[in-house]
C-alpha cells in the first residue's frame, strides 16, 4: 500500500470517526438528560377543547398533593411511529376523571408487542384466532386485563361455543389512526394467520394535527425499513423531529399563539382508503373480516365505515351506536322514574338552545350553587341550574337541577358542571379533581327531534354530576360500556 492510499484511507476513517462522534455524542447525552420539549405526538390544539391547558395543570396538581407517581410510560417510538413496549407488566395509577372511577388497572404487554398474554405464532389446530385492531377504546384505556373488548368478545364467544377454543387477541394501540392501523397489520399482524381480522379505526383519524400521519411514515424503500425503524428509536431523531414540528407549527401561523388550520391525521378520505386497503390484504390472508365503529359521537366516521363494508361485502357492527342506545335506555328509564317528560313547562323565546339537566349524587360535596360551563360553539357561559320548578324545571325538589343556554341550532360545544362559592365558580368538581368534560349540539329547529332541542318529545338526557353512564370519561367506555360493545362485535362474529 503506498502512501497516497493510506493517506486516503486515514482521511476517510478519520471523517467516518468524526460522524460516528458527531452523532454519538449528542445521542449519549440525550438519553442522559431526555429534554422536555414542549410537543406532543399528536401535535394538538389546544383551541379544539377549551380548559385542556388548565386540566393538565390540574392534574399535576392532584399528582403532586396525593403523592400519585406513574409507572414508566408503555409505548415507545417505533417504525409505526409508537408501539406499546414487549415485556410491560405494570399496575397503573390513574388519576380519576369522574366520581367513583377505579384509580388502577393492570397492563400486560407480550412479547409481540401486543396487550395480553403471550401468544404463539403458528396457530395452534382447531383454534378460532381472532384478531381486533384498534385504538385506544378497543385497547382499554383505564381497563383491566379482563375487562377489554377483546377480552370480554373471547369470555362471550367461549360461553356461546364451549366445544371450540376461542382466542381473541388484541392487537389495538392507543393513539392509532387507520394509517397506523395498516402499517400494523402488514409488519407483524398479519404473520398471526388469523381467521377473523376486527377493524376499528377512526376517533384519531380526526384529531387535529400540524402534520399529516401520511407525511410521518418515511418512504417504503426496500431494505431500508429496519434501518429506519433503528433510527426512530433515537433520542437525536425523536428531538430534531420535535424541533422541525414546532417549526412547522411556528410557520404556518401569522401570530405565535394564533390558532392552527384545521388539519387531521388523516383525512376522511385516506380513512376509507386505508380501511379499505386493510379489509382487502385480510381477505387475501384467508381471513374473514368485521369492520366496526368505535368512535363514540363520530358520525362522519360512522358513515365512512359502513361505505367500506358494504361496498368491500364485509359485515359492519355499529358498537358506538350499541353503547349510545343503551346509554339512552339508562336515561330514558330515570327519566321514567323521576316522572320527567323532557319537555320545557315555559319555553324560551330563543329559537333554539341547550338543556342542562343534572343529578348530584351523595357522594359530591355541596359547596354552592350549581352552574353548567359551556365553551365552544357558543360564547364561554355560565349557565345557573335550579330545582325550584320554574323555567325549564319541571319539578322542585326533585334532585334534578336544570338550566338552559340559548345557542345556534346545529352548535357544538363543551360543558362541565360547576359550583359556585362566594361568587367565585369552582370548575374542580369533586375533592378539587377532576374536569367531566362533556360534549354536546344543539338540535335544528325546537320542536324537531333530538334531545338537545327545547320541546322535543324525546326525554333530554339527564347527567350525574362528575359521573358518565357506561364509560370512564367521553371518550372510553368503562368496564360495562365495553361489555355493551363486546356484545354486539361478537353478535356478527360467533
Amino acid at each position: 500500500m503506498n502512501r497516497r492510499t493510506r493517506t486516503v484511507l486515514v482521511n476517510l476513517a478519520l471523517a467516518a470517526t468524526s460522524i460516528l462522534l458527531a452523532f454519538a455524542v449528542p445521542e449519549a447525552i440525550l438519553r442522559v438528560v431526555r429534554p422536555r420539549i414542549a410537543h406532543d405526538l399528536f401535535s394538538t390544539v389546544t383551541e379544539h377543547l377549551p380548559g385542556l391547558s388548565e386540566m393538565v395543570a390540574d392534574t399535576q396538581r392532584y399528582s403532586r398533593a396525593h403523592g400519585i407517581r406513574q409507572p414508566p410510560n408503555f409505548m415507545e417510538s417505533s417504525d409505526l411511529l409508537w408501539s406499546l413496549k414487549p415485556g410491560y407488566d405494570e399496575t397503573i395509577t390513574r388519576i380519576p376523571w369522574v366520581e367513583g372511577e377505579k384509580r388502577t388497572w393492570r397492563l400486560r404487554v407480550n412479547a409481540l408487542g401486543l396487550r395480553g398474554p403471550d401468544v404463539k405464532e403458528d396457530k395452534p389446530p382447531g383454534v378460532l384466532r381472532i384478531v381486533c385492531l384498534g385504538d385506544s377504546i378497543t385497547f382499554g384505556d383505564k381497563l383491566d386485563q379482563g375487562e377489554t373488548i377483546p377480552e370480554r368478545m373471547q369470555a362471550i364467544l367461549a360461553a356461546r361455543q364451549p366445544d371450540r377454543h376461542v382466542e381473541v387477541i388484541n392487537a389495538a394501540v392507543p393513539g392509532y389512526s387507520s394509517r397506523q392501523g395498516l402499517a400494523l397489520w402488514q409488519k407483524r399482524v398479519r404473520d398471526l394467520h388469523p381467521d377473523v381480522v376486527m377493524i376499528a379505526f377512526g376517533f384519531n383519524d380526526r384529531w387535529p394535527s400540524a402534520v399529516s400521519d401520511a407525511k410521518n411514515f418515511p418512504p417504503d424503500v426496500p431494505g431500508l425499513g429496519p434501518a429506519i425503524g433503528r433510527l426512530r428509536r433515537t433520542e437525536t431523531y425523536k428531538t430534531l423531529r420535535a424541533l422541525i414540528l414546532a417549526l412547522r407549527r411556528r410557520i404556518g401561523t401569522s401570530a405565535p399563539n394564533a390558532p392552527l388550520p384545521h388539519r387531521t391525521r388523516v383525512s376522511l378520505h385516506e380513512t376509507e382508503a386505508n380501511t379499505r386497503a386493510l379489509v382487502r390484504d385480510a381477505r387475501a390472508a384467508g381471513a374473514r373480516v368485521v369492520v366496526v365503529h368505535t368512535a363514540i359521537g363520530q358520525e362522519a366516521i360512522r358513515q365512512a365505515l359502513t361505505r367500506v363494508a358494504r361496498q368491500e361485502g364485509v359485515a359492519f357492527v355499529d358498537a358506538a351506536g350499541a353503547l349510545a342506545r343503551a346509554k339512552d335506555a339508562r336515561q330514558r328509564a330515570l327519566a321514567a322514574r323521576l316522572g320527567i317528560s323532557g319537555r320545557c313547562p315555559d319555553p324560551p323565546k330563543a329559537p333554539s338552545g341547550f338543556l342542562f339537566r343534572a343529578i348530584v349524587p351523595p357522594s359530591i360535596p355541596r359547596r354552592g350553587d350549581l352552574h353548567a360551563r359551556a365553551f365552544g360553539g357558543v360564547l364561554p357561559m355560565d349557565v345557573p341550574l335550579t330545582d325550584d320548578g320554574r323555567g325549564c324545571d319541571e319539578r322542585a325538589g326533585d334532585g334534578v337541577w336544570t338550566g338552559w343556554m340559548p345557542a345556534p341550532a346545529g352548535a357544538t360545544f363543551y360543558y362541565l358542571f360547576a359550583q359556585e362559592e362566594s361568587n367565585r365558580i369552582l370548575s374542580d368538581e369533586f375533592n378539587g379533581f377532576p374536569w367531566a368534560w362533556r360534549t354536546a349540539t344543539t338540535g335544528p329547529l325546537p320542536g324537531h327531534s333530538g334531545n338537545s332541542t327545547i320541546g322535543a318529545t324525546a326525554s333530554s338526557p339527564i347527567d350525574t354530576y362528575n359521573r358518565y353512564d357506561l364509560m370512564s370519561e367521553e371518550i372510553h367506555p368503562n368496564a360495562e360500556g365495553a361489555d355493551v360493545m363486546a356484545r354486539a362485535i361478537a353478535d356478527a362474529v360467533h
